[in-house]
């Protein structure tokens, strides 16, 4: 499997362009012909590419939200369980980042760490969004109804503030809080600002390829993350 998962990486994923690449930049130079500016820019470009594709540069990157990760205590028990959703398609199925999270929850559920669990992100017109399809798998998994509360938003803060009000009203002040490993400290921030006591649950993905295209998914997705930090502590809301 393993060695079937790296020749197909080889043949669909990035190093097949450089491989591409290198073959004309040869043949070029074997028959004499110069290398114009626009090809020169194509080969940085690529050769950029090839870099943000690269698992060094994912875990560059990630390492100041993998290191705050690492320090957080996973144990414990709580008032109530929180899963932020990570959206749904548009059959209501929902995304891997939702199943997994919902997953967790519903794991965290069953062992006895909290009586409650709150699935957010979902519009109130909407009958297909993330909170909704995360109650599908909890249901599946034998959480039952009544522990099972949802609230509607479009972000993390709008979620969380939604998600507050029915927290509150059955006196919920300490919650596990189940989201991606990137999302952690962002969300975290955010439920501790409204007065929370909060224990992160997640799980860190396998080790990545060395070259891939979900690479560069996890560095827009790393970026995001950064850019959510900063927005939010200018905005006062962690």
């Amino acid at each position: 499997m393993a060695l079937r998962s790296m020749i197909e990486e080889l043949i669909f994923g990035p190093p097949i362009l450089l491989i591409v690449l290198g073959m004309i930049l040869y043949i070029r130079h074997r028959r004499g012909g110069s290398i114009d500016p626009a090809c020169r820019i194509a080969i940085w470009c690529l050769a950029g590419g090839f870099v943000l594709a690269s698992r060094p540069c994912s875990h560059l990157l990630s390492f100041p939200l993998r290191h705050w990760v690492q320090s957080s205590d996973f144990s414990g028990r709580a008032d109530a369980i929180v899963v932020p959703g990570a959206g749904a398609t548009s059959v209501g199925a929902p995304t891997s980042g939702s199943a997994t999270r919902a997953f967790l929850g519903a794991s965290a559920y069953l062992e006895g760490r909290g009586p409650l669990v709150l699935f957010t992100g979902y519009s109130p017109e909407d009958s297909l969004g993330a909170a909704k399809a995360m109650r599908i798998i909890a249901r599946g998994m034998g959480v039952p109804d009544s522990c099972i509360l949802m609230c509607s938003g479009y972000t993390t803060y709008s979620e969380a503030v939604l998600g507050k009000n029915l927290l509150v009203s059955r006196n919920v002040r300490k919650i596990l809080l189940v989201t991606t490993w990137y999302h952690v400290p962002r969300a975290t921030a955010v439920w501790r600002k409204l007065g929370f006591e909060v224990m992160p649950i997640t799980v860190f993905p396998r080790r990545y390829r060395w070259v891939s295209w979900d690479n560069w998914k996890r560095i827009r997705a790393f970026c995001h993350e950064y850019a959510g930090l900063l927005f939010y502590k200018l905005e006062g809301w962690i």
